[in-house]
């Protein structure tokens, strides 16, 4: 707030470009004081509860970006397991089949139509099971 005797109304403007949120010009009548006081506190509390609303948005939004990242993340990592869990599945069933005289060739051409047939078994338990 700016107090003082310049009335021009180039004082005012510089006063406000400085940043002033009020100019008074003396005398100031008191009433006058404090309208401008209670003006001030009023906008600063309202730049406040502004400021905070504008705080709690962006961290909102940044929670959002998260959870979804988190959750590209967790697919992802879904997505890996189950590649894993195949691939260990498959080993084993290579080991078996090569111990009981099988070839590589074979099992290779045979593990896809077994995959398929251990898969949809183990969906038919599952639904039948649930």
């Amino acid at each position: 707030m700016f107090y003082s005797a310049a009335a021009y109304a180039r004082d005012i403007k510089e006063g406000i470009r400085a940043g002033a949120q009020a100019y008074l010009v003396k005398p100031v009548n008191p009433n006058e004081l404090k309208l401008a006081v209670s003006q001030l506190i009023s906008s600063a509390r309202e730049n406040a509860f502004e400021a905070r609303r504008a705080e709690i948005a962006a961290v909102l939004e940044e929670l959002a970006i998260r959870q979804m990242e988190i959750a590209g993340r967790l697919e992802k990592a879904k997505q890996k397991r189950l590649r894993a869990e195949e691939k260990v599945l498959r080993d084993k069933a290579q080991i078996a089949f090569l111990r009981a005289g099988g070839t590589r060739g074979d099992f290779a051409r045979e593990w896809p139509s077994v995959l398929v047939e251990v898969v949809r078994g183990a969906s038919m338990v599952t639904t039948a099971g649930g």
